[in-house]
């Protein structure tokens, strides 16, 4: 079943026209300015990828982003934000490799291909996110389309459950 969802959603996603894509951009950065969010000083966030929602206005204002970067491990290390570069699966990285302690990160910013209404997130599949948040007190906040929210799908043992969802209409708590 993730599997078949997975690759309906990435297709949608990547097929999602540009004015769609920048109006969201905008409604989502309206609804983080107006949430708790905007008041956590250290936050990871990411740099959207295939059409995720684009969380470039609030990456760019807030004082203290840092961007996930896959090492040599195949794990996550969070970067401070500046300037790009193309990373692991084309995916843009910062250029300078200022990492932070997890344990100092107040709020974590997930991508996902859809969640559910529990907290539960559907990613690429890698288990990137899942490894780096097990056992932490990162607030965790899934990001998505409104349509990429769904009823409900099996999860593993493994998979890390969001405290909230944000998409462009909402921010979700689902506590």
């Amino acid at each position: 079943m993730k599997i078949k969802i997975r690759r309906d959603f990435l297709q949608k996603r990547k097929s999602l026209d540009k004015n769609i894509i920048d109006e969201a951009k905008n409604e989502v950065y309206d609804i983080i300015k107006k949430s708790f969010i905007s008041q956590k000083k250290i936050v990871m966030s990411y740099i959207s990828h295939d059409n995720e929602i684009n969380l470039e206005l609030f990456n760019e204002t807030h004082s203290h982003i840092y961007i996930p970067y896959i090492d040599e491990q195949n794990l996550i290390n969070a970067a401070k934000f500046g300037p790009l570069i193309k990373g692991k699966y084309g995916i843009w990285v910062p250029k300078n490799k200022k990492f932070i302690n997890k344990e100092t990160i107040e709020i974590c910013l997930v991508p996902g291909i859809a969640f559910n209404k529990f907290g539960n997130r559907i990613g690429y599949g890698y288990g990137y996110y899942d490894k780096f948040l097990k056992g932490t007190n990162i607030i965790k906040i899934g990001c998505c389309y409104e349509w990429q929210l769904i009823n409900d799908f099996t999860t593993e043992a493994h998979d890390i459950k969001m405290n909230y969802i944000l998409t462009e209409k909402r921010l979700i708590n689902v506590n």
